[in-house]
């Protein structure tokens, strides 16, 4: 993996924007320390994107709707907590 530095990344942000689109990962150095990685957009998120942008579905930022979080195994611990106190 290739890395380049803060001021080339600035000077020359579409050439490694391009690059990145077509498969090449970078990392990104600040006074040669490694802060971030760039890589190419996951197949996955940009159908999603792309279901966004043509209207075929809608995203507000909060949970996705019928998700009521892990499924829980045996007895929740609150019922267990109340149990034993009495």
């Amino acid at each position: 993996m290739q890395s380049v530095g803060m001021a080339r990344l600035k000077a020359h942000l579409s050439h490694y924007i391009d690059r990145a689109a077509a498969g090449e990962p970078y990392i990104i150095t600040d006074r040669g320390r490694p802060v971030v990685e760039i890589i190419p957009l996951r197949a996955e998120v940009a159908a999603i994107l792309n279901m966004i942008e043509e209207g075929k579905a809608t995203w507000e930022g909060g949970k996705p709707l019928g998700f009521d979080g892990p499924e829980l195994l045996g007895e929740p611990l609150a019922d267990a907590v109340i149990e034993d106190r009495r």
